[in-house]
């Protein structure tokens, strides 16, 4: 199988960092490789870095033979990493990309070539500011891909778009935009961008100000016009404010698909300093969509959301919930309509500084694997939220790559459990591992949360991954 990361790191350009740093995974044979979004953003302040995880799950029975291909911005190959020795099941392999020997600095395309199914993450880690996030791995390739929530201005906070050409032939790519700003009610489209095969195209929202308005807020949609493309979008401070005190950055992955339900393991108000904000966008083409989120604690919010638009549920405004809650949400569109889901989460106060973004889910399975678990490792900690999405009750248990066990934990339909690794007595201090996790009966999905210890923007989410 071939499992594709696009625009893996630009080294050492201040000022202009471009990322990659998103993995895909393709389930299907050789010749049928998953998709990853490009990342270009020359407005987002900071040096980046990057570094892959690959990850053979413990449900292979077969260890992978990897090697992993890297592209210029025109798809040339620039060299190729080949994996030392095989991922045995269970296991993962580590590669920081600024250690690989024949890739100069600059920012890259790559392609992850495997025997055995695989999954991958990327970390990206920037300087001058300090900022990180964590991607998980993307496969949501299409012909059209959506974004729940943008921004330009709004609160301080920007948004870039890019898009990456995950077809076989050129792609003529619009972005179109939905939502409200200082200009009222926003419906834009930009004029179409020729994007090469394995090329990406970055719009940054701020130079669409003329057209979107400042204070705006809203979803995005990306058409291929006849190519699969594969979107990130990523919000940022692009200064130090009054209202923005710090440097923020958080990424997300766009969806090529939607369904009549999303479920959100984790979402927080003033919980330990960390607050969330949950955003639901309607990608029905024509109709508009009533949906309606209940949360674990049976509080439930409402919104009427436009074709293309979004609607944002602040988790702090809502006075059913109480304060320094912790817990779970499943949207549900109540006529059937096409949604999607994405979190943001803010640490302050108490919780430091940082900002993720993580997606929401639109099924489960029974084992989920959840790579990258931390205890008091250099100063980062992690903590695993699992949420069943199932009607039916959900046993779980969660084992740990050093064979430690957490006693099995009963969850109702909708209903979720934290689990904090500096909490687990049977993990060492310094421990930086994984977890299985298995349910009996109800379906489950897992998120994974990181924190550095440093007073910058070292928060970091992503989705475990599903059997």
């Amino acid at each position: 199988m071939k499992l594709a990361l696009y625009r893996l790191a630009r080294l050492g350009l201040a000022l202009s960092l471009g990322a990659a740093l998103l993995a895909a995974l393709s389930l299907g044979g050789e010749g049928s490789p998953g998709r990853a979004e490009a990342m270009s953003l020359q407005a987002v302040p900071g040096t980046f870095v990057s570094a892959i995880t690959v990850l053979n799950p413990a449900t292979n029975s077969a260890s992978a033979t990897v090697s992993i291909q890297f592209f210029d911005s025109s798809g040339n190959v620039v060299t190729t990493l080949n994996v030392p020795s095989p991922i045995p099941p269970g296991g993962t392999f580590f590669q920081y990309v600024p250690g690989i020997s024949g890739l100069p600095p600059g920012t890259y395309s790559a392609v992850v070539n495997s025997d055995q199914p695989v999954y991958a993450t990327v970390n990206l880690n920037s300087s001058n500011p300090t900022t990180g996030e964590s991607y998980n791995g993307v496969n949501q390739a299409g012909a059209s891909v959506y974004v729940p929530s943008v921004l330009n201005g709004y609160y301080g906070f920007n948004s870039v778009v890019v898009a990456q050409n995950a077809g076989s032939s050129s792609a003529s790519v619009t972005l179109k935009l939905v939502g409200k700003s200082s200009l009222g009610s926003v419906n834009y489209t930009t004029p179409a961008q020729t994007i090469g095969v394995n090329a990406s195209f970055s719009w940054d929202l701020a130079s669409l100000a003329s057209n979107i308005g400042t204070g705006f807020t809203g979803a995005a949609t990306v058409n291929g016009n006849g190519q699969n493309v594969a979107v990130v979008a990523n919000v940022y401070t692009p200064s130090i404010t009054a209202q923005t005190p710090n440097y923020l950055f958080g990424s997300g992955n766009g969806f090529a698909s939607g369904s009549a339900q999303a479920f959100i393991p984790g979402l927080y108000k003033n919980y330990y300093g960390f607050v969330s904000a949950l955003l639901v966008q309607n990608i029905d083409p024509s109709q508009t969509a009533t949906v309606q989120v209940k949360y674990s604690n049976n509080a439930t919010d409402s919104a009427s959301i436009p074709p293309g638009g979004s609607a944002l549920f602040y988790t702090p405004g809502n006075n059913q919930l109480p304060n320094g809650w912790q817990g779970s949400a499943t949207v549900t569109s109540t006529g059937g309509q096409q949604i999607l889901a994405s979190v943001n989460v803010q640490a302050s106060g108490q919780a430091g500084t940082g900002l993720a973004t993580y997606n929401g889910f639109t099924s489960g399975t029974n084992t989920v694997f959840a790579p990258g678990l931390l205890k008091s490792y250099y100063g980062f900690n992690s903590a695993l939220t699992i949420q069943n999405v199932d009607t039916q009750p959900a046993t779980v248990t969660v084992k740990y790559s050093n064979g430690a066990s957490d006693s099995p934990v009963v969850l109702q339909p909708g209903q979720s459990k934290l689990f904090y690794q500096p909490g687990e007595s049977a993990l060492p201090n310094g421990f930086n591992g994984g977890a299985t996790i298995t349910s009996q009966g109800g379906k489950i999905v897992g998120l994974i949360n990181i924190q550095g210890a440093t007073n910058a923007d070292q928060l970091f989410s992503t989705n475990a991954f599903g059997s």
